[in-house]
């Protein structure tokens, strides 16, 4: 029992001595930290330079000559800058903003160059285009123009091979609907063709008449040693050239096209497609309606003068 009782004495007193010991650390370390909590945060004052030398300072020595002249130049340095602030410096402020200026000027008016320059080039880009659709459209008007020409051409080569074969035109035999066409009828005599004339026109009257002058000897002798047998003589057929123009078209019956013929001795008549398709003023009308065949034109009567009133309207 007395051995128990010494060895929790012991333990005790062991126990005592750790707790102090522990205590202590714990004291100095609230004061370690204290201190450096000071320092890092405290407000931090600069303490003033003293000069700490191991022997007399005098004023003539180097390091109190330097220092004398700090003070000096900064004394010097303060009233110099204020003269500065009062005299040069506006100068230069105003020599900076200037030349800023200017610099803004310059890249402005470099912008606007720049800017200037692009438009020309697409202004120039839009004129070479235009200038391109132009050439494109004359080229094409040009091509268009060379076809009609041909076209024109080769009726003109048909109107002379038809011609030639003695398929001309006759206008005092032809003109008018109600008129009496020409043919082999060289045995009719002057009486016959006066009468038949008279009747055709109680038939069907027509507004123009040209009487058929009957055929003389020697015209007669004439067709009968043409090479066509009793055909139109190329006197005849030139006789179409009588046309001075063509006014308007019609379609009689959404069947029968009629054109409004201008004659060279005034008259103006209406007359079938077979009487004029080979005239050359057949051939201005159609390049006037921009077309190649006289059964395409419109549907519609045209007239290119309305005061214009045909005989057998």
């Amino acid at each position: 029992m007395r051995a128990e009782n010494d060895d929790l004495r012991r333990i005790a007193r062991a126990a005592g001595v750790e707790l102090e010991k522990n205590y202590a650390q714990m004291i100095l370390m609230n004061k370690e930290n204290a201190r450096l909590r000071q320092q890092l945060h405290a407000k931090k004052n600069k303490p003033k330079r003293t000069y700490t030398t191991g022997h007399a300072r005098l004023m003539t020595s180097a390091e109190m000559t330097q220092k004398l002249l700090e003070e000096l130049q900064k004394k010097e340095m303060g009233e110099l800058h204020k003269v500065l602030r009062q005299t040069i410096f506006p100068g230069i402020r105003a020599k900076h903003a200037q030349q800023l200026k200017e610099a803004q000027a310059a890249e402005k008016a470099a912008a606007k160059a720049a800017k200037e320059a692009e438009k020309a080039a697409v202004k120039a880009a839009k004129e070479v285009e235009k200038v391109a659709v132009k050439a494109a459209k004359e080229a094409a008007k040009a091509a268009k123009a060379a076809e009609r020409e041909i076209t024109k051409a080769a009726r003109a080569a048909a109107r002379g091979r038809g011609r030639g074969r003695g398929r001309g035109r006759a206008r005092g035999a032809t003109r008018g609907r109600g008129s009496r066409r020409v043919g082999d009828e060289d045995d009719i005599d002057d009486g016959e063709e006066n009468s038949e004339s008279e009747a055709s026109s109680e038939g069907s009257p027509s507004p123009r008449r040209t009487p058929i002058p009957s055929p003389s000897p020697s015209t007669h002798s004439s067709r009968n040693n043409s090479p066509t047998g009793g055909g139109i003589t190329d006197e005849d057929s030139d006789s179409g050239d009588d046309v001075v123009s063509i006014n308007g078209h019609r379609w009689a019956g959404r069947r029968n096209l009629e054109f409004q013929v201008m004659w060279t001795d005034g008259d103006v008549t209406w007359e079938p497609l077979s009487n004029v398709n080979d005239c050359a003023a057949m051939d201005d009308y159609l390049v006037r309606h921009d077309v190649d065949d006289p059964l395409r034109l419109s549907k519609r009567k045209f007239l290119i003068d309305t005061t214009l009133e045909a005989q057998n309207e």
